[in-house]
């Protein structure tokens, strides 16, 4: 619907500059900053640092947590595969079950 309206409209208001459709320009616009929740590893900062910090293919325990439910190991589960999606060429994810604990390590690859 939005598409639609713009089109009809001709222009797109992008970060306070005009832009019209059909129009050239010199210099492509500054892209508008970017909104929603950070990702993982961007709230997390520290965990980028500690794998950079390690020698290549040496796991550092990233995030522990006691197994008092299934949804605990449910969640580190389904945050190491969406990672290992989503950084597949620099990082490597995995969790294992240590006593009564859940662990995420990660490494560098």
């Amino acid at each position: 619907m939005q598409l639609y309206l713009v089109t009809l409209m001709k222009e797109i208001k992008v970060a306070n500059n005009l832009i019209e459709v059909g129009k050239t320009y010199d210099r492509l616009p500054e892209e508008a900053p970017k909104k929603g929740a950070p990702t993982t590893l961007e709230a997390n900062g520290h965990w980028v640092k500690w794998m950079e910090g390690a020698r290549r293919g040496e796991w550092v325990a990233l995030e522990m947590s006691p197994i008092d439910n299934y949804n605990v190991k449910s969640r580190f589960r389904n945050r190491c595969w969406r990672l290992n999606k989503q950084y597949a060429k620099q990082f490597q994810f995995s969790t294992r079950t240590v006593g009564e604990d859940i662990v995420m390590f990660g490494r560098r690859r």
